[in-house]
């Protein structure tokens, strides 16, 4: 038994939207922070360069001016499915699914099961303080509530 993928209507943005530019940019530079590492104590550094999230980019060229492409790459590549839900990339021909664990591979975010006492861990203080249930003036008899 195969199982094969929807077939795709067609890609997203049209061949002459390639040429518009989009501006996807971070706060944080490579460059910046293979700078600010350097000035850290031998111990210090090692656990950059050796925890999972951070040491991929030890090994790049560094230089003031390095943009990440990755997502803009996939952006261009963009395919129709009619599902809202579901981001879907065409590349080399093959249709490719895009979720949290590719976002997590292509970008080296350090995607790991919660610890077992999450719970207990920080406080809840700022998300009630600014995301507490409110009652409006109209809803008050009806009862309505607005978050």
């Amino acid at each position: 038994m195969t199982v094969e993928a929807d077939r795709l209507a067609g890609f997203f943005f049209k061949p002459n939207d390639y040429g518009k530019g989009c501006k996807l940019s971070s706060r944080c530079h490579q460059h910046d922070f293979l700078n600010t590492v350097e000035k850290f104590e031998a111990s210090e550094k090692s656990w950059f360069q050796d925890h999972p999230q951070f040491k991929h980019i030890f090994h790049m060229d560094c230089t003031s001016t390095r943009k990440v492409m990755g997502l803009w790459m996939l952006l261009l590549r963009t395919m129709h499915t009619g599902k809202g839900r579901q981001a879907w990339f065409g590349v080399n021909g093959v249709p490719i699914r895009y979720s949290i664990t590719e976002h997590s591979l292509l970008s080296g975010l350090y995607c790991h099961s919660y610890p077992e006492n999450y719970l207990s861990i920080g406080s809840m203080k700022f998300a009630r303080k600014h995301f507490k249930v409110k009652k409006t003036k109209d809803g008050k008899e009806k009862g309505l509530q607005v978050t």
